[in-house]
């Protein structure tokens, strides 16, 4: 989780960064027009989409081994829990409703595993792009 908040402090600040060269180019287009060298322009704003783009390939390389991972646990889940009961049934231990029981809760928690994964990784995403903006509004005080 630490790493998808990284990631996502990353790319929030690369979006920011395309999104205030795309604004500042439009807000003084008259002064870009008569100034500066269409080259450098387009240059600066093709390198900050690049950078963009490297950045969301990061994240959802994190994020899709993430999910992976887990949607991997949830399909063993049943598996092991199943599995354990029948052997259980096996020795006499547990009865035909209790391996009912068993595979009723493990295909809920398998199925529960998506929905505790896309909360997971939308509020560590939302903590990186909180502590972006953190550290882009507030600079540290200096004391003379």
């Amino acid at each position: 989780m630490p790493l998808i908040r990284k990631r996502s402090e990353v790319r929030a600040s690369a979006r920011a960064t395309v999104t205030g060269q795309i604004v500042d180019t439009v807000t003084n287009i008259k002064t870009v027009k008569l100034f500066a060298h269409d080259d450098h322009e387009d240059r600066a704003a093709l390198e900050a989409m690049s950078g963009f783009r490297d950045r969301s390939l990061d994240y959802g390389a994190v994020a899709s081994w993430f999910r992976f991972c887990l949607n991997g646990l949830g399909g063993v889940l049943p598996v092991m829990m199943v599995g354990g009961s029948l052997w259980f049934w096996s020795t006499g231990s547990i009865s035909a409703g209790d391996i009912a029981v068993a595979g009723a809760i493990s295909l809920r928690l398998s199925q529960m595993t998506g929905w505790v994964s896309y909360t997971l990784m939308t509020i560590y995403a939302n903590l990186g792009e909180i502590e972006d903006g953190i550290r882009t509004l507030s600079s540290p005080h200096e004391f003379e």
